[in-house]
């Protein structure tokens, strides 16, 4: 998981930044303009062009291409606890409902964030599912494509939930009520109705109650419209673990500073992500031998490399 014999070696997080973020010594204005942004400073990820709902649909298939099964909600899998998820999301994105789930960035001090769940039955305003620290990455790589194939990201991180006074603080109370509410914007430019249509109408705004130093706090807000989960076991050289891969469609809204609206436009877009085994991950850190570290190593790479070969196929486009 994150801990491991260093051989008497303290191991102490690493810069969370990207290398473009490392700046020189002298480069004064540079360093205080950057010091001013609030958060936790984070990394590139890959990202490709097109429309998100057709990335949605591609993601999906390249997936299944390279072995993986879709998995259903109601499926023995999250029965049985092998798959879990606190969020009832939608797995197509033309499905319509009534209810909302989305997920909201708050930060607690200039260098700390959480992210809670919420789920939104358009009845009464939500209290947070789950909260939890932003994810701690211990150690993070990219598997460069060179042009040809796209780059992957390898992230090896950690996350907890926070204890009930960080809750509070980051709330106001303990119950963790939802700071925003979501509406559906009419077709009139200015007009705001509660009355629900299309999600992809739907805006944050904040809550009356909401005091200016909350509001501040709040970094950013993902809509979760669709995702889909899938699971593949990957055996080669005696060596087998299971893989969990999910896809899903995001609208992001993030505060807008500059014409005085509450949050900007949306930004449309679809991730996908491979999980592997935590427990095959922590039995081999703690207890394993060198080859099967290297075998485990060795499967992230190989399944990576499928994937993104895959992907290729696909014809997308990426930057």
């Amino acid at each position: 998981k994150d801990h491991g014999k260093n051989e008497g070696k303290q191991i102490r997080p690493g810069n969370l930044g990207a290398a473009s973020n490392r700046h020189k010594k002298g480069k004064k204005s540079h360093r205080d303009s950057r010091s001013k942004k609030q958060g936790v400073r984070t990394t590139f990820l890959p990202t490709f062009r097109g429309n998100a709902d057709d990335l949605f649909h591609k993601f999906s298939q390249a997936l299944t291409a390279s072995g993986f099964q879709f998995v259903e909600k109601d499926s023995n899998l999250f029965q049985s606890g092998r798959l879990t998820s606190h969020r009832n999301i939608p797995s197509d994105i033309n499905t319509s409902s009534s209810s909302l789930n989305y997920a909201i960035s708050i930060l607690v001090s200039k260098g700390y964030e959480v992210g809670a769940y919420f789920f939104d039955n358009r009845v009464e305003i939500p209290k947070a599912s789950s909260v939890s620290e932003r994810p701690l990455n211990w150690v993070h790589f990219t598997l460069l494509g060179n042009g040809i194939l796209p780059d992957a990201r390898v992230r090896f991180r950690t996350t907890v939930k926070i204890s009930n006074k960080l809750r509070k603080l980051a709330f106001g109370d303990l119950h963790g009520i939802s700071p925003i509410v979501w509406k559906t914007v009419t077709t009139k430019p200015n007009d705001i109705s509660t009355t629900f249509s299309s999600e992809s109408n739907d805006v944050p705004m904040f809550c009356a109650n909401m005091t200016p130093a909350m509001q501040k706090r709040v970094l950013y807000i993902r809509h979760y419209v669709a995702e889909r989960y899938f699971m593949k076991r990957s055996d080669h050289t005696n060596f087998s673990m299971s893989i969990r891969a999910k896809v899903t469609r995001v609208r992001e809204f993030h505060r807008n500073h500059v014409d005085g609206a509450e949050f900007g436009t949306p930004i449309e877009k679809t991730e996908m992500s491979l999980d592997f085994d935590v427990e095959v991950a922590n039995r081999i850190v703690q207890n394993g031998t060198h080859n099967e570290m290297e075998q485990f190593a060795c499967s992230i790479l190989r399944e990576t490399t499928e994937l993104a070969m895959e992907l290729k196929k696909q014809r997308l486009q990426f930057h």
